[in-house]
């Protein structure tokens, strides 16, 4: 290992051919199959500088547009300030806050680091949190659950600090540790809502924690609470419940239809077109003529599948991708429009999860004009890099997911890094969700 470390990051020269490297990575899995990291083990310092170079190369040679919104210089001086900021023995969890944040300034929302699944174990057993469910709406953070035994605080309050830091600090310090594309936001709040508890350990991981929260009736208390494990707060430390069938149709009314898309992810397409065709029949037979796409928390996926269900509610011919997409080669040429395409009035349902595929998607619904996009500005937009890896660090078996294409629809004028926002921002406050008002899907239900 100390070969690697003769001088800092941007000086290295690795020697080794690819075949002894890829002999290295080999055995090195094999022993972190038998020798998992435990959840308090401390690594040397020399093993996590040379994760930290490894890193760095497996960007280097992988990443197709890793200077689009950091320059070189700056890629290489934060790689730098990371190798000698490991100065000590640390944790895995003290080494993923200084590794998350320095991927995350790739502004590639699919290059992101992650523990292995080894070690998610070992902090879902091992590691503590702050016991509350919160929900960050509009830059403050409210309290939706209270997993704690400290009665003070209640559902609906407002925390103002915790720790002796703000919250506006706290979320602003969270946000470095998400990838998202671009500079787009709306992507890594929904992340962190996710699981905010689980997210404030990569601040800090104390055993108690001192808040000021606001109550409903404007008071100002202090209070505090002792950190809870895991284990007894989570049943997953990151839950998106996704059904085994992620599509969903009704007709609400008379006059208005409802699709529900999870996720464009799913094993059998024949089954989905199905679905798909089957709906828009019924669309016809009851002469409806109003029509909801809610792809609210849909993280993308296969974009065979959305750009099918695009077929059925566009009137001209379209391309969908600006050059051959890996695995994707037909969705570059001319597609048609659905011999039974919906001709009627259509609104789209969005929030910060909508990324990937479906960003793509939604990109083609804005520059083809169909009908209004009503909730929170989407995660993605019409390009993005995917044809991902999954790469482990040899030591700290940190995982990171590498970008290595980048993948962008057929539209014009739309900037690098411009985001799809809505026609109609509409995003629900802290009673909505305690009450949970679907005002989203209510205000696209009164456009019509």
């Amino acid at each position: 290992n100390d070969g690697l470390l003769n001088g800092n990051a941007s000086s290295i020269k690795i020697n080794l051919s690819k075949v002894e490297e890829n002999q290295i990575i080999a055995s090195q899995k094999i022993l972190n199959i038998c020798n998992p990291i435990k959840f308090n083990k401390k690594m040397e310092t020399n093993e996590l500088k040379d994760d930290l170079i490894y890193l760095k190369k497996q960007l280097e040679e992988n990443h197709p547009q890793l200077y689009a919104f950091l320059d070189k210089d700056k890629f290489d001086s934060i790689f730098d300030n990371a190798i000698n900021e490991v100065d000590k023995e640390m944790t895995i969890v003290e080494f993923m806050r200084i590794t998350k944040p320095l991927v995350s300034q790739i502004n590639c929302g699919h290059t992101e680091m992650n523990y292995s699944e080894n070690f998610m174990s070992e902090i879902k057993e091992n590691g503590k949190s702050i016991p509350l469910k919160v929900r960050i709406i509009k830059n403050k953070a409210y309290i939706i659950e209270n997993l704690s035994d400290n009665q003070d605080v209640s559902v609906g309050d407002e925390i103002l600090s915790i720790n002796s830091m703000s919250i506006n600090e706290i979320i602003k310090k969270l946000k470095t540790y998400f990838s998202s594309d671009a500079f787009n936001e709306s992507h890594i709040i929904y992340k962190i809502n996710l699981n905010f508890s689980f997210a404030y350990n990569y601040i800090e991981s104390p055993e108690k924690f001192n808040l000021q929260v606001k109550k409903s009736d404007n008071s100002i208390i202090q209070t505090s609470l002792k950190a809870k494990k895991n284990n007894l707060l989570f049943d997953e430390i990151y839950s998106h419940n996704i059904p085994e069938f992620p599509f969903k149709f009704k007709i609400l009314n008379d006059e208005i239809a409802y699709f529900k898309i999870y996720s464009f992810k799913f094993s059998d397409f024949n089954k989905y077109k199905a679905f798909i065709d089957s709906s828009f029949n019924q669309i016809k037979s009851n002469s409806i003529t109003k029509l909801i796409i809610d792809l609210r928390g849909n993280f993308g996926g296969d974009p065979n599948y959305s750009s099918y269900l695009l077929s059925y509610v566009i009137n001209k011919p379209f391309v969908y991708f600006s050059e051959n997409a890996e695995n994707y080669p037909g969705l570059s040429t001319e597609l048609k429009p659905n011999d039974n395409v919906f001709t009627g009035n259509v609104k789209f349902l969005t929030d910060g999860a909508c990324f990937s595929t479906t960003g793509h998607f939604l990109s083609l619904i804005k520059y083809y004009k169909i009908g209004e996009i009503i909730g929170e500005e989407a995660g993605g937009s019409f390009s993005c890099n995917d044809n991902s890896k999954l790469f482990t660090l040899p030591n700290s078996q940190l995982k990171v997911n590498i970008a290595r294409k980048t993948i962008q629809t057929d539209v014009e004028g739309m900037q690098t890094g411009s985001q799809i926002k809505p026609d109609y921002e509409v995003i629900p406050n802290i009673q909505d969700v305690l009450e949970a008002k679907d005002v989203q899907l209510e205000y696209a239900k009164n456009r019509f």
